[in-house]
């Protein structure tokens, strides 16, 4: 018996070790739990206060301003004349029979005629050009006063579609001495449209000292114009090969129609030769550019640039 004594008791230290490391890897368990638990309440008690300090914020603005309501509504797209009515509307919180107001726009006073309770302008804007009501002036004979209002519209992002063309690839000349330049890449073409559009088949405009010298049909995958639409980048291959002088300038153009007629052409290379016929440092590479819009007749009407 003697002898096996130390034996249980190895034993007996064994278990108890064993336990102990259970309820150790069980307390770490829920010290995680609970450091996990506390964080989580941490965040939504810092989630909740930023929600009540935005409100109260609110409230405050609110509070202190000179205005019930302003309300602005863009009227019916007219394309031919390249404008958009905008229409605004306010209520001041104070209302004599001598109110009168305005609205600062793009820096200019607009009057706006009074319609019982409200103010109301209708604000032919740009198509092409943002515009900045800056703020609301009520004016009574004994004071004037404004009121911020910082509203940025840019109908032709509300309204028109925005492309966007890359080109990825290989432009050389063949041989040293040699007239002939070989491009061997591919073409990506995106929209972004914010209403439902259309457009034709993309075409490659390519251009020489800055006149038109090919119009070419690039092998687009089935139903591209379509996928374009769809919100769907669509891919061409652009092989071909072009005859240029020392000193002359290469260009090339996608160009889309879309369905009020505009012309979009997004700039895939641009290319200056030296007096050796090799790229000069003037040669700039366009990546991912957007599309420069134009009217059907070949007016430019917005540009990136």
């Amino acid at each position: 018996m003697k002898q096996k004594f130390p034996i249980l008791l190895q034993l007996a230290s064994f278990l108890l070790l064993a336990w102990c490391l259970l309820r150790i890897g069980s307390l770490q368990e829920q010290i995680e739990t609970l450091q996990s638990n506390q964080s989580s309440q941490f965040s939504n008690l810092q989630g909740q206060i930023s929600g009540i300090s935005g409100q109260v914020e609110r409230s405050l603005e609110e509070g202190a301003s000179l205005l019930a309501s302003f309300e602005t509504e863009y009227g019916q797209l007219d394309v031919s004349s390249g404008q958009v009515t905008l229409t605004c509307s306010l209520v001041p919180k104070v209302m004599t029979p001598d109110t009168a107001a305005q609205l600062i726009c793009n820096g200019q006073p607009c009057q706006m005629e009074r319609q019982g309770n409200v103010f109301v302008l209708k604000l032919p804007i740009d198509l092409y050009q943002e515009t900045i009501v800056e703020k609301a002036v009520l004016l009574r004979q004994d004071k004037t006063e404004t009121q911020k209002l910082d509203e940025y519209f840019s109908p032709r992002i509300d309204y028109l579609p925005s492309l966007y063309a890359n080109w990825s690839g290989t432009g050389r000349r063949r041989t040293a001495g040699n007239t002939s330049y070989d491009w061997d890449g591919t073409v990506d073409l995106s929209a972004s449209c914010p209403t439902e559009c259309s457009f034709s088949e993309p075409v490659l405009l390519v251009y020489i000292d800055g006149a038109l010298a090919e119009r070419l049909t690039l092998e687009w995958e089935e139903d591209a114009a379509q996928k374009l639409a769809e919100g769907n980048t669509i891919t061409a291959p652009l092989i071909g090969e072009w005859e240029l002088s020392p000193g002359q300038t290469l260009d090339f153009y996608l160009e889309v129609k879309e369905q009020h007629n505009l012309l979009y052409r997004c700039q895939l290379e641009h290319m200056v030769l030296d007096a050796n016929g090799e790229p000069s440092s003037e040669d700039m590479s366009w990546w991912g550019m957007e599309a420069s819009i134009y009217s059907e007749q070949g007016k430019l009407l917005y540009s990136p640039f």
